[in-house]
């Protein structure tokens, strides 16, 4: 499996336990942008982001273009 089809992987789960908890319990901006250390959506914003990011930048190395 190449490293975009594992970042795509990682990203859906990590959709899936988000989704989740978000119906659960429901998720307030405050919750999602500032989570506590203990928090299991700690990090989660800026983990997304950077992994769509590096997504981004290998699909644009395979096409042979850039951003």
């Amino acid at each position: 499996m190449n490293e975009k089809q594992k970042l795509i992987r990682q990203m859906i789960e990590m959709q899936k336990k988000f989704i989740a908890k978000q119906r659960q319990s429901g998720i307030s901006s405050q919750e999602y942008y500032l989570p506590g250390e203990d928090d299991e959506l700690s990090g989660y914003g800026n983990e997304y982001t950077e992994m769509a990011a590096r997504l981004v930048d290998l699909a644009h190395r395979e096409q042979g273009t850039s951003r």
